[in-house]
């Protein structure tokens, strides 16, 4: 806690919760009484850049899109009571584009109309601003940098704004923090954290006024936005202590025969190439524009798919590539740390895929792409039989064996068997399986979402006598202790998520609380394949971490496979895919894999968890299913009625 900016700027506690960059480089939120908290982890984890931002800022403010606008009292000329933001020239003609526009033209007339606005609706345009090439990729990061404003300063700062100001308001300054970042950097956990905690101290879109529109001559390109809510725009994947965020590039369906062109994806199969495509990301650059940074890290492989890339090595030899060349048929600068700074050198796009789950696929790892399984025969083995349709998935043998037993016993009552048959992941899955597979052949096959209706499209004994056959023919002991420990947390993981889903659907009217109950209960089944895999390579050694990157990796991917292969309704697809993305916006109605998600955060609580996820409150799914009316105590409730509910059904086991 310090004092700050009071010296120039008194009124500093009417900017409450707003985010500020000192000059020491530390970065910090302005609380109630004016002074500065600073925030101690996301200090320590931008201070290197932090400080090189504030250097190359005070060399050059101009350039590189670095200086946003100032903030400033309101001068009761406008509509708002906030406080004002003035935007640059520079980031209007960003914001809103014209065609031939130079940065010596003037300004148009709409451009001139929106320079003034609200700080907060000012902040929440540059928050939730996206280009077309990159929508899921915060373009802007606005933070006050903390400094001394002297007459020099302030003259340069008001240069195209002398006669709109008078000499004597105090006035701050705003920059982009994310402006020296390359759009991978930009994707990283920390950076999206703080974005989020930005946006939760100044977006409150439930209070604001409807506004009035009008026509306007001017030729424009409007800015895209995704909006968000009080909460972070959609992510798939930087990986911190195993979790991973899922972020949304411009994800485009790309021909199979497009990606054989790789060397990479040449000899996969359709199957396993349809779902690796479904999580690739296009991104797009103009000329000049960094993707990656000589000496970066992250989990994704790269590849040209259109334009021209130059990379640049350390001793300064660059190497041109081109999308209709050789040589962008292999990654571009695989090895890890990363060996080349890449940029576009026209307008030019770029392929960006999960390295994990190409290594997988492959059956092999790259040179430097980090800790490969003792036992590689495990997925190699594993991608035999999903390509082949006879992929093995079973539980733990004495649950299973003993959901069967209680379902046998109460053969006369539906309710009661779907309640029983919810207890194991294995045989729920295995039951919505035949039903939606025994009514596949019709013209408009129906979905079955859920295990009642399942049983009921069966027909009791038709359900129980196929549910025992696929079950028992696949059940074997498990002979490893460190998959038989794993299997157990997992079942309780699924269990409470699956409990916590069925609370949190009651509360909305559009949603079915037993579906959300089935799709918590098999948002993971790609884990329980995965270990069912490792199991059987008991005859070599397996690292316990190993076995925890490999299922963070590919346990969404392998669930989806599965799934889709089965024929079970495309919802329930995605909510493995995507159930681990925490900032997952699909811009549109709360769907069942939001739920899932609210859920996965309410379970961690008082976990260790907490600490490498996000808060509850900040995911887009919080927003959509409680329109911000998810209340801590609120939140606490719906916790307690998922775990007692969750108890309740286990007791079953020992009835």
């Amino acid at each position: 806690m310090r004092q700050v900016l009071q010296s120039q700027f008194p009124d500093t506690a009417a900017l409450t919760r707003h985010c500020v960059l000192t000059s020491k480089g530390e970065l910090g939120f302005i609380d109630r009484e004016g002074q500065i908290a600073i925030d101690p982890i996301a200090t320590d984890a931008f201070r290197t850049y932090s400080q090189k931002l504030i250097a190359e800022y005070l060399q050059h403010p101009n350039e590189g899109g670095m200086h946003l606008g100032i903030i400033v009292h309101n001068d009761g000329k406008r509509p708002w009571k906030s406080m004002t933001i003035r935007f640059s020239d520079s980031l209007l003609r960003r914001l809103y584009s014209i065609r031939d526009q130079k940065s010596t033209d003037p300004l148009t007339t709409f451009q001139k109309r929106n320079q003034w606005q609200s700080i907060y609706r000012g902040l929440e345009l540059l928050l939730e601003y996206r280009v077309e090439s990159m929508p899921g990729t915060p373009i802007f990061c606005p933070v006050i940098l903390d400094r001394k404003i002297d007459a020099a300063i302030r003259e340069a700062l008001l240069a195209s704004a002398a006669d709109e100001i008078d000499e004597s308001i105090p006035l701050l300054e705003i920059i982009n923090f994310a402006s020296l970042m390359t759009p991978v950097e930009k994707d990283e956990f920390a950076v999206n954290e703080l974005i989020q905690k930005i946006s939760a101290g100044v977006i409150y879109k439930s209070l604001r006024k409807p506004s009035k529109l009008s026509l306007i001559d001017d030729e424009i390109e409007e800015p895209v936005r995704l909006t968000a809510g009080r909460a972070a725009p959609a992510t798939t994947s930087p990986t911190l202590v195993g979790i991973r965020l899922a972020r949304s590039h411009s994800y485009q369906r790309i021909p199979l025969d497009r990606l054989r062109q790789y060397e990479t994806f040449s000899r996969l199969a359709d199957l396993p190439l349809s779902l690796l495509a479904e999580g690739m990301a296009i991104i797009g650059l103009h000329s000049g524009e960094k993707l990656l940074e000589r000496g970066t890290s992250d989990q994704f492989t790269y590849f040209l798919l259109d334009g021209t890339a130059e990379l640049k090595a350390a001793d300064r030899r660059v190497q041109i590539i081109h999308a209709d060349e050789a040589p962008a048929r292999r990654p571009l600068s695989h090895l890890r740390p990363r060996q080349f700074t890449i940029r576009a050198l026209d307008d030019a796009k770029f392929l960006r895929v999960d390295h994990d789950q190409v290594t997988a696929l492959q059956g092999s790892v790259e040179e430097g792409a980090g800790t490969e399984l003792p036992s590689p025969w495990i997925f190699e083995s594993l991608y035999q039989d999903l390509i082949q349709q006879r992929t093995v998935l079973t539980g733990i043998p004495a649950l299973t064996r003993r959901v069967l037993h209680l379902m046998e016993r109460n053969a006369n009552d539906i309710e009661s068997l779907a309640e029983l048959a919810a207890l194991d992941p294995v045989v729920a899955v295995k039951l919505l399986r035949a039903a939606n597979r025994s009514d596949a052949a019709a013209e408009q096959p129906a979905l079955v979402p859920t295990l009642k209706e399942a049983i009921e499209g069966l027909q009791v004994d038709f359900a129980l006598s196929l549910i025992r056959q696929t079950v028992e023919e696949e059940l074997c002991e498990l002979r490893n202790p460190l998959v038989r420990k794993r299997l157990e947390r997992l079942w309780r993981h699924s269990m409470e998520v699956a409990c916590i889903s069925h609370v949190l659907a009651q509360r909305n009217s559009d949603m079915d609380p037993e579906r959300a109950r089935a799709h918590g209960l098999i948002h993971d089944i790609g884990t329980y394949a995965i270990l069912n895999y490792a199991d059987q390579a008991t005859n070599k050694a397996l690292d316990r971490n190993a076995l925890e990157q490999q299922l963070t990796s590919l346990h969404g991917w392998v669930g989806a496979v599965i799934l889709k292969e089965w024929k079970l309704p495309e919802e329930f697809v995605t909510t493995n895919l995507e159930g681990d993305n925490w900032y997952r916006d699909n811009r549109g109605a709360a769907d069942y894999c939001d739920v899932v998600i609210l859920a996965q955060l309410h379970h961690f609580v008082g976990t260790p968890m907490t600490k490498v996820t996000p808060t509850i409150d900040m995911v887009p799914a919080s927003a959509k299913l409680f329109t911000g009316n998810l209340t801590p105590s609120l939140s606490l409730e719906l916790l307690r009625r998922g775990r007692r509910m969750a108890n309740d059904a286990a007791r079953r086991l020992t009835a």
